[in-house]
């Protein structure tokens, strides 16, 4: 028997309608990797004093990417004694990080990242390679 837990889509959608997320500012950093478009930082106020009055906190430095095709965040993070990496804070369940997730997504300078960074050539792929194909027939 697996300890997961399945994906609570009721879970999600109090979340998504009591918590109240805010970007307060995004730094773009845009650059591109094979397997991940990096976007940038955004800092992040997560309010949720409609349920439980007093419950603001505010989470800096979640690093905003796209990984393999699907939006991800990934926590501020120190290095141990042990040169290991840990996370600051981190969601404790996957249907909050997944709501964190769709609500930095929604905003207008991640979506602008999201774009400009579409437009950054792949490392390994070729400058020009959606260019439209030339009449020479002796070309290619």
């Amino acid at each position: 028997m697996s300890d997961k837990k399945e994906f609570d889509k009721s879970i999600a959608s109090g979340l998504w309608n009591k918590l109240s997320v805010i970007v307060e500012h995004f730094h773009p950093k845009l650059s591109r990797t094979a397997s991940v478009d990096f976007l940038g930082f955004a800092r992040v106020t997560l309010d949720a004093s409609a349920v439980l009055p007093g419950l603001i906190l505010t989470l800096t430095g979640i690093q905003v990417k796209v990984l393999k095709g699907n939006a991800r965040i990934d926590f501020k993070q120190e290095q141990g004694a042990d040169k290991k990496w840990y996370d600051l804070f981190y969601a404790r369940s996957a249907e909050l990080r997944t709501v964190l997730t769709m609500r930095i997504f929604k905003h207008a300078g991640v979506i602008a990242a999201m774009e400009a960074c579409a437009q950054l050539p792949k490392p390994g792929s070729s400058q020009g390679a959606d260019a439209p194909a030339s009449d020479d027939p002796f070309a290619g």
